[in-house]
Parts: C-alpha cells; structure tokens; sequence
C-alpha cells in the first residue's frame, strides 16, 4: 500500500500520496539501491491540502478570453498551465469567461484576471468592466508593451498610467543580455510585495504601469516593483540600442507594477471600517507568467501575491510552496553567437594576452 498523508478539518478530508510528495528517478534503480529523489514537492502538496480542508469558500478567479488574452489550455509555448497549476494549489478555481455577451459580470468571481490581449476591448466591454469594479469588483491586468487595448481610460480612472514605452535598466542589466530584459529587486511596502525583498524578478519586455498624478481622490495607488534609479521608460521603442532622453523618455526609478484599491463607504456611528469597494493590480509585462518564466526565482510569488491581495486574502501571502527553483533567459541568436565566440576564442585569447604579458615582465 502507498503511504499516504491525511488532512482533515470538519467535514472534508483530503488524501497526499507518496508519489505527489516527491519525483522519483528510477534510472539508477536496482534491486539493492532504491530510485533517487529527483524533486521534492511535498510543500505544495501540504500546503494545497491544508488550504483544500480548511476554507470554506474555493475563490472563483475568471481568466478573460476573446481578445488574444494567453490561454489557460494552451500546450504550447506561451500558454498558462504552470500559472493554472500554482493557482490551483492555492484553492482557487480557475475559469475561462468573455464579456462581449454579458452585460453584467457576475457577483459569484472573486477575480477577473486579463493577462496579455492583443486586440483592443470594445466600448459595450470596457463599460462592463467598469460597472463591475465600481461594484467592488476585483481586475488582475498584466498588458504587454506595443499593444493597444483600449483598457487605459478604464485604468487612468483607477489612478493607474500606461505608458507607450519599454523599460530599460542598464545597472540591473544580466551578463549577455538586452538592458530590455529587467532583472528588478526594488519593492515597495505594500502587501503585495512586503515578503519579496530578498527575492528578484525578471520580466522578458515590460511597459511602465506607474501611479497617477496627482493622487485620484477616494483612491490610494502604489507602485509594486520599480527599476534603479538609473533605470527609465524608452519611448523610442523601435530601437536596438538604448538612449536616455531629458524631457521625452521617463526617468527612473520607474514603476512597471501598480496596485489601486478605492475604500468602501464609511461605517455610521463610528465602529469598524468597511472592506475595500474596488482592488485592481496592473503590470506591464505579461510574459513573466507564461510557462518556462513562471518558475524564474521570485516570479511566482509575485503574481500569487498579487491574486491573495486582491481576493482579500492578505494573511496567505508569503507562504507559496517554493519549488526547485531555475533561472531561464531568451537569448537571440546574436547574443547566442557572441557568447559562443567569447568562450571558444575570447577567454583563451585574454588567457594568452595574460600569460604572454607575465613571461614579457619576467624575461626583462
């Protein structure tokens, strides 16, 4: 029999089998030698049980389609299945919606989430989408630059600003890749970010997301993650080389990740104050999720924290189960090319260069 884990709370139960605690390699398996432990994943599957028997509510969390929004099904590259899964552990459920047949969103979504359109959302659309959150409704909004999708009057009314630009950051920049490829470890306090400071982030491309000003009344907006301060907004962005330019680009440090939240009505007769009437969290980079960038380092406890907040689950932030974790870059072919030359000529060229210098400087 395999041994197994039980959780039980009330009236639910949930059964952790051996094999979901750990992958096994059993390529060097014998009969004397027992196959190797290739990876442990017995914390997500301990702390998706205790959250299974333990709410008593699975949070439904909608995933826009119909504008070229990434795909919670796709097999492909791209696609969303490790962010299906990690929402998964966490007890949500996960469905796919649209609003071009709807004229009202329904209440039972804790979430709507639109992560990547490509087409722009039309006037009936954007004006459910803001009946829905000026009913206290909830917006994860993850919008890649160079797209128009006709979101950002609905945002601006959020305190919220989109840019048209890329953000870049040469003093954040990792070896053999472009200043474009942002590597941020800049947080600010809110709760969303408040468990990441020792964590990093890479977003592949990102847009500046950052807080209007002046302040909107009724609204408090906060940027998330930021770039150095010699970081800035490239509004030239159809450029391979990048240039700070005074009064046209936007200087740093520089927001690619905001959250608003408008405050319900105030309590009569003094006592306490009422929940949030309105969450949105934007982000300016949507390929930080997709499968092969999810799992690179502080990623998934970002957009996790992201989903907790504005679920109103605060308390749960900071305790997402860690897998192994991985660094992935893309790299183009030039840089793929560059980094071939300096291995196979450039580093025994400069140990030549050295050592031809040292026996120089001995023989005189």
């Amino acid at each position: 029999d395999l041994n197994v884990v039980i959780f039980h709370a009330g009236s639910r139960h949930k059964y952790v089998s051996d094999p979901e605690l750990a992958e096994y390699d059993y390529s060097a398996a014998t009969l004397t030698a027992e196959p190797r432990v290739a990876a442990f994943k017995g914390e997500d599957a301990v702390t998706s049980a205790i959250l299974g028997v333990s709410q008593t509510e699975q949070p439904l969390v909608w995933f826009l389609t119909g504008h070229g929004e990434k795909s919670l099904d796709a097999a492909q590259a791209g696609g969303l299945n490790d962010l299906r899964r990690a929402l998964e552990q966490q007890n949500l459920k996960l469905e796919s919606t649209t609003v071009a047949d709807k004229t009202d969103i329904p209440a039972e979504g804790k979430l709507l989430a639109i992560v990547g359109p490509t087409h722009r959302f039309t006037e009936p659309e954007l004006a459910v989408l803001g009946r829905y959150l000026d009913r206290g409704g909830r917006l994860l909004a993850l919008l890649d630059p160079s797209t128009d999708t006709g979101l950002e009057p609905l945002l601006g009314a959020w305190g919220i600003v989109l840019d048209q630009d890329i953000v870049v950051d040469p003093a954040q920049q990792l070896p053999f890749v472009s200043a474009a490829n942002l590597f941020v470890t800049n947080y600010t306090q809110h709760p969303i970010v408040s468990q990441m400071k020792t964590l990093m982030t890479l977003f592949p491309l990102a847009r500046s997301v950052r807080p209007a000003q002046p302040a909107r009344e009724g609204l408090t907006v906060q940027a998330l993650a930021l770039t150095s301060p010699q970081g800035w907004g490239e509004t030239t962005i159809d450029q391979s080389t990048f240039r700070f330019d005074e009064g046209q680009d936007l200087k740093g440090p520089v927001a690619i990740a905001s959250a608003a939240e408008r405050a319900g009505p105030a309590p009569d007769g003094g006592g306490a104050a009422a929940p949030s009437s309105g969450r949105v969290v934007v982000f300016g980079d949507a390929d930080f999720v997709i499968d092969g960038q999810l799992t690179n380092v502080g990623n998934r406890d970002l957009m996790l924290g992201a989903c907790r907040w504005l679920i109103q689950q605060e308390h749960l932030i900071g305790i997402a189960p860690k897998p192994l974790e991985s660094l992935k870059l893309s790299l183009t072919s030039q840089q793929l090319m560059r980094m071939l030359w300096m291995s196979l000529f450039g580093m025994p060229l400069l140990c030549g260069l050295v050592g031809g210098g040292v026996l120089f400087v001995r023989r005189r």
